[in-house]
């Protein structure tokens, strides 16, 4: 993807504000949100002020709609929450930064991944537990013991 969106005036008052590290992020991130939107960030920042002038809702809360069907496009293509959430925040920071914040409501971010990956470690039974410390000398019983007392 052509990274002309980084001469942007409106993305370097955005990145010029963060630190190197959320930069990076941020310049990583950003591309997917363009291309769900289909609008360079100019277009986005000038369709805002027209919207948030508006006094019909829909057109009122056009991003606030656009980023929640972001956020069910990113939940089928990740299966992390986290990733999704630094998804969002990119997009809401760009906003934030240049003073037209989006608003939700409760929990209407909330991500629900479907594909929720659970590692699961060996957790011993009480009978193993039992066979282990029996196949131990003494001294191994000790340091054992201390341990659990740590």
């Amino acid at each position: 993807m052509k990274k002309d969106w980084l001469n942007d005036p409106y993305v370097q008052k955005w990145l010029n504000k963060k630190s190197k590290k959320t930069q990076k992020n941020y310049v990583s991130f950003y591309p997917s949100w363009l291309a769900f939107v289909k609008m360079s960030p100019t277009k986005q920042i000038e369709r805002r002020v027209t919207d948030l002038q508006s006094s019909d809702l829909r057109e009122r809360n056009f991003f606030e709609d656009k980023v929640i069907e972001y956020k069910n496009f990113l939940q089928t293509q990740f299966d992390n929450e986290t990733t999704v959430k630094a998804y969002l925040t990119t997009v809401r920071s760009f906003f934030s930064s240049n003073r037209l914040p989006l608003s939700f409501g409760r929990g209407e971010l909330a991500v629900e991944v479907a594909n929720k990956v659970i590692e699961q470690k060996w957790v011993p039974s009480n009978i193993e537990i039992r066979v282990i410390y029996g196949q131990a000398n003494v001294r191994d019983r000790a340091r054992a013991r201390l341990d659990v007392e740590r």
